[in-house]
């Protein structure tokens, strides 16, 4: 994920949210990491929203030489808040496609699920 590589889509399933009884299970939306934000409505998730700042940490390079893949973190929300935002861990393979697991960073209670994030192919 390199700054001309903007948008890509991403798909969070929740899988687990003890204080946000949620009908919704899965949202869908795009991270644009050449402006750092998002549009993903976490209300219907989480029962509020999520500020559109984005961060992104390659956390450990594993044999990218050889094709391997890089373990990557996404911060999603207020970046200077310890509370409003969410995290993706995920391995970004060399076919442009990320897996992993998120959760909401809360001091009790907090939601997690898996997402899937691609390339957008625009």
């Amino acid at each position: 994920m390199a700054p001309g590589e903007a948008s890509w889509r991403v798909r969070l399933d929740l899988d687990s949210a003890p204080a946000h009884p949620s009908r919704v299970r899965t949202i869908v939306g795009t991270i644009d990491f050449e402006r750092s934000a998002h549009d993903l409505d976490f209300r219907p998730l989480l029962g509020h929203g999520v500020a559109s700042g984005t961060e992104i940490e390659v956390v450990k390079h594993i044999n990218e030489v050889r094709g391997g893949s890089v373990t990557v973190a996404i911060t999603l929300g207020d970046l200077r808040s310890d509370h409003a935002t969410v995290v993706l861990n995920g391995t970004l393979s060399p076919a442009d496609t990320m897996f992993g697991t998120w959760n909401e960073l809360q001091s009790c209670c907090r939601a997690g699920g898996r997402f899937a994030l691609w390339r957008d192919p625009r």
